[in-house]
């Protein structure tokens, strides 16, 4: 993963966050009360730099994540920033992949790989026996490789109340 995709992040008040994000040290000030959950409900995806930069200040705030519906396309980055331990997924709730693509809409597979090596292993790992990274769709919005909630829960992450 490319770290110059990531702007500097100012912390917040009364917290201490790490500038250059790196997935395995953010060191953070827990806060005096609990934050409020980011939910995730139907996310159809974007500019993965955007991502990238969107799910590391939630990871490094510490809001736990809520998945409550679909998460497509390069939401599913929301899984290489956060821990497994505050991404919490309903019943019903999905991560739905294909290759990435460049900015006119051609398959990638450079991006395609930075977002594959970017997952935790265990994503990567159902990605690998399902056809690997550079078998997944080309094209958004016409097919998609669909982990659903109860691969999630198997792979140890929690059940939403």
């Amino acid at each position: 993963m490319n770290s110059k995709a990531f702007a500097p992040i100012p912390s917040p008040p009364g917290w201490k966050v790490m500038t250059q994000p790196d997935r395995q040290s953010v060191a953070l000030t827990p806060p005096a009360t609990p934050l409020p959950p980011v939910t995730i409900a139907d996310d159809q995806g974007g500019n993965i730099s955007q991502y990238h930069q969107q799910w590391w200040r939630v990871a490094a705030i510490g809001n736990p994540v809520e998945l409550r519906g679909g998460c497509w396309s390069a939401c599913t980055l929301v899984v290489s920033h956060i821990p497994k331990e505050r991404i919490c997924v309903a019943k019903g709730a999905f991560l739905a992949f294909h290759m990435a693509s460049t900015g006119n809409h051609e398959p990638s597979p450079e991006y395609t790989l930075e977002m594959f090596d970017s997952y935790p292993d265990d994503i990567r790992g159902w990605i690998e026996r399902n056809g690997g990274p550079l078998k997944l769709p080309k094209q958004a919005g016409r097919a998609y490789w669909t982990m659903y909630d109860y691969e999630l829960w198997a792979m140890g992450y929690p059940k939403c109340k």
